[in-house]
């Protein structure tokens, strides 16, 4: 089995971890966008409502809407992410992060104010 790619691996991590520190209730969604499609696969998903540049992972707690795009150290946003983040605050949801540690991601729940619960005798 190959080994998954940077960005691959942290968002498993990440999200391994706040399965574990979201508050109850919170839920996490991830879109599955990446992958090499036909054409005729591509146009049946852009019919089914995907969307191109749609964020890694949401969250969805408290009629609140988070986004969260999970880049390796040198990775970028590429131009239907960043409109992408744009429609989202247009619409009413500004919460979207770029995440390219653990940290950032942690950084981001705390600003967002999702109140991480404790695990064993770590409070992240």
């Amino acid at each position: 089995m190959a080994r998954a790619d940077p960005e691959t691996q942290l968002q498993i991590a990440a999200v391994n971890l706040m399965r574990l520190i979201l508050p109850e209730g919170a839920m996490i969604h991830h879109s599955h966008n990446e992958g090499k499609r036909s054409k005729r696969e591509a146009g049946i998903a852009k019919a089914m409502g995907q969307r191109a540049g749609f964020a890694d992972v949401m969250i969805l707690y408290c009629r609140e809407v988070y986004f969260i795009e999970f880049k390796s150290p040198t990775g970028r946003q590429s131009a239907s992410q960043k409109d992408f983040q744009i429609a989202a605050a247009i619409a009413g949801f500004p919460n979207y992060a770029i995440a390219r540690s653990i940290d950032d991601t942690v950084a981001a729940l705390r600003q967002w104010g999702l109140e991480a619960r404790k695990v064993g005798n770590v409070a992240y």
